[in-house]
């Protein structure tokens, strides 16, 4: 038996709206699909409460048994509610899984690259007091009151937050960072040169936004198990372009 086929991984996945139901059968038929050629992996739906669409949630979660809803209304300002709510679920159902993890419904995941990271990457690393991910930096607070990433002066004071993993805004006590920079691409137009290419390459990342496009996530994913099947080599890289020179300029 390889290490990979021994690696229990148990995903929780943070919704923000409880309007994507569409996401959620994305993900069934994608990544999440128990098919696949995955260890053993269990992916849940962490959503708050709703009096418009709550019939709807609780019919879908008959026939899925996937969703945790937690007794807070769900919105993006109650994200917080939900990373602890994930938290306390998995320490009190899966608390002999290895690996947790969280991500957001607009992210995809090369979940076969990854799965082979973590078995030949990450099994020397003591993860029981970390956590990884992408580490920020020196963010600065935004003080736009039209953004939803408004913060006032009031709920937090400084103009730049402390570093932290991105995704996860809570500051855990007692728990290190392991830096995972290298996997992530902060925009999509590499997914999307990636997915579009005619390539037999894995691409040089795991983790990119797709800005809520199912249609993205679906050939993304379609690419990725492609890849895998066929071992493609490692990586493919975008095409860049080039910075314009002042001879160029002049032309």
């Amino acid at each position: 038996m390889t290490f990979v086929s021994k690696i229990r991984i148990f995903l929780y996945w943070c919704i923000q709206l409880l309007t994507i139901f569409r996401h959620r059968i994305v993900i069934r038929r994608t990544w999440a699909d128990p098919k696949l050629d995955l260890p053993p992996i269990k992916v849940v739906f962490l959503l708050g409460m709703t009096n418009q669409y709550q019939d709807a949630i609780e019919r879908e979660n008959e026939v899925h048994e996937d969703i945790i809803q937690g007794n807070f209304f769900d919105s993006y300002r109650n994200l917080t509610y939900k990373h602890v709510m994930g938290l306390s679920w998995a320490s009190t159902f899966c608390n002999k899984t290895k690996y947790l993890m969280k991500m957001d419904d607009d992210i995809f995941m090369d979940i076969h690259q990854f799965v082979d990271y973590i078995a030949n990457q990450m099994r020397t690393i003591d993860l029981k007091n970390n956590i990884a991910c992408y580490f920020q930096t020196g963010m600065p607070v935004v003080r736009d009151p039209v953004s939803k990433w408004f913060v006032s002066k009031t709920e937090y004071s400084p103009d730049t937050f402390d570093n932290y993993c991105s995704g996860s805004t809570a500051k855990l006590a007692n728990i290190s960072q392991v830096r995972l920079n290298h996997l992530f691409a902060l925009e999509s137009d590499g997914l999307i040169d990636w997915t579009r290419s005619s390539t037999n390459l894995k691409w040089d990342r795991m983790f990119a936004p797709t800005w809520g496009d199912l249609g993205l996530s679906r050939k993304a994913h379609e690419k990725a198990l492609k890849c895998h099947n066929m071992k493609c080599s490692c990586c493919y890289k975008p095409p860049t372009t080039p910075k314009p020179t002042a001879k160029s300029l002049q032309l």
